[in-house]
C-alpha cells in the first residue's frame, strides 16, 4: 500500500500540474461544497484541462474497485495525519488485480517514473503467485477425492 502523501508526490513528479501534496481535510471540504477549486481533465479547447482533480479520479477508482483506501497508523510521518493520528493509505483493489494484474501496474510504473522495476516487489509478487498456485492445486485435489467417494443409494420403501 502508499499513503497518500506519498502518492501525491509520486503523481506530481509525472505531472508539475498535480499538486506535491494532497489537500487538507479542509481543503477537500471547500473544493466539493463550493465546486470550485482544481479543473478536472478534458475540459478547455486545447482537449485537456490544466489540472487534474486527483481527489475525484481516486474516489471513482475506490468506488469501482480499482483501489482500496484505508487509513492506517504511519510511524513517524506527521504530513497528512488525521485527527486519530492516521493516514489514508491506497492499495491495487480486485478489479485492478484481475483486469491488469500486480506485475503489469508495477512495469507501467516503473515505466512512467523511468525507473527500473523494484526487484524486491517482483520477487513478492512471485511469491504470492506461487503461494496462490499452490493453495488452487489443493482445493482441487479436494474435490476429485469428493467426487470419486461412491454415492449411497438405499431402497426406497413405498408408503401407502
Amino acid at each position: 500500500c502508499i499513503t497518500e502523501h506519498h502518492l501525491y508526490s509520486l503523481l506530481h513528479r509525472v505531472d508539475e500540474n498535480i499538486p506535491s501534496e494532497p489537500p487538507s481535510a479542509e481543503g477537500r471540504k471547500k473544493s466539493r461544497s463550493s465546486g470550485g477549486g482544481r479543473q478536472s481533465l478534458g475540459g478547455t479547447e486545447g482537449g485537456v484541462g490544466e489540472t487534474p482533480d486527483i481527489d475525484a479520479l481516486l474516489e471513482k477508482f475506490v468506488m469501482q474497485d480499482y483501489l482500496l483506501r484505508d487509513k492506517i497508523d504511519e510511524g513517524d510521518e506527521s504530513a497528512g495525519k488525521s485527527e486519530d493520528g492516521k493516514v489514508i493509505a491506497y492499495a491495487m483493489g480486485p478489479r485492478a488485480a484481475m483486469e491488469v494484474g500486480r506485475r503489469q501496474v508495477v512495469f507501467f510504473c516503473s515505466n512512467v517514473l523511468d525507473e527500473q522495476p523494484d526487484p524486491t516487489m517482483l520477487r513478492e509478487i512471485d511469491e504470492d503467485d506461487e503461494a496462490s498456485e499452490e493453495e488452487e492445486e489443493e482445493v482441487e485435489g479436494e474435490e476429485e477425492v469428493v467426487e470419486e467417494q461412491p454415492k449411497k443409494r438405499g431402497k426406497r420403501q413405498k408408503r401407502g
